[in-house]
């Protein structure tokens, strides 16, 4: 039995990902044919590292959006609502630059799964005591975790099957509609995974979230979005050692 290429396309938004970025390209590289990034006006690396990424089988493109130097959860789901009706391939795939859908063989896994609009991987929180130093996959290296269903993201689907969909804010929970706006049951299938790479050593988690700290927005402040950001040091070291004990090999 042949399999079908499915086409797909990733959107992702960035904001000085000069460290995951190489891993994240690297990952969805593997089964995608486009990248497009959004990048909030990165002051490291990482455009350069997305212009400079080459493969054979994946064209990616970097755009540029302000947000008045701003961490906005507001234009954050402006975009993410705007990328479906902009996809040009059959598949979907909407993340965050930390978070990496995974599956043995996602292509075949589609393919076996063709008629199905809206998939809804089981989320994990990842976690390691050091950040990844390896030309190998992240998955391959880091691959232990706890399972979150609030990282359970919707994050696969085909565009031309929906006839809208809508987040909520952080993109935990979301709606999908088909083209006679009924709502989508997403199908779950336990070998589809969503890994949150936040964890990969404490010192790699606190300096992300110092660094959304001191960005939020006012939209932010007073939607009450990313709040956690704004936890002290020994409540993260309390959740990272809690997330680290409670960890088991995942994939």
């Amino acid at each position: 039995m042949s399999i079908i290429d499915p086409q797909i396309s990733v959107f992702v938004i960035t904001y000085n990902e000069e460290k995951i970025l190489p891993y994240f390209l690297k990952h969805y590289s593997q089964f995608a044919s486009k990248i497009i990034i959004y990048d909030n006006e990165s002051s490291d690396n990482t455009v350069n590292i997305a212009k400079e990424f080459n493969k054979d089988q994946t064209r990616v493109t970097c755009w540029s959006y302000c947000s008045k130097n701003q961490l906005n959860d507001g234009i954050y789901l402006d975009i993410k609502h705007a990328a479906g009706n902009k996809c040009d391939t059959e598949y979907c795939i909407i993340v965050d630059c930390d978070e990496f859908l995974y599956h043995p063989n996602i292509k075949k896994f589609i393919t076996d799964n063709k008629n199905v609009d809206v998939f809804q991987p089981r989320g994990f929180n990842m976690i390691s005591t050091e950040f990844p130093n390896s030309s190998q996959l992240i998955t391959q290296t880091h691959t232990r975790g706890a399972f979150s269903d609030n990282y359970s993201k919707i994050c696969l689907f085909k565009p031309k099957s929906i006839s809208s969909y809508v987040y909520e804010m952080g993109c935990h929970r979301a709606i999908f509609k088909d083209v006679n706006n009924q709502t989508i049951k997403p199908y779950q299938h336990p070998d589809l995974k969503l890994l949150h790479y936040k964890n990969l050593s404490f010192e790699y988690r606190t300096q992300k979230h110092n660094e959304y700290r001191n960005r939020l927005s006012d939209f932010n402040k007073q939607t009450g979005a990313g709040v956690h950001y704004q936890y002290d040091r020994s409540r993260q070291l309390a959740e990272f050692n809690s997330l680290l004990n409670n960890s088991s090999k995942i994939i």
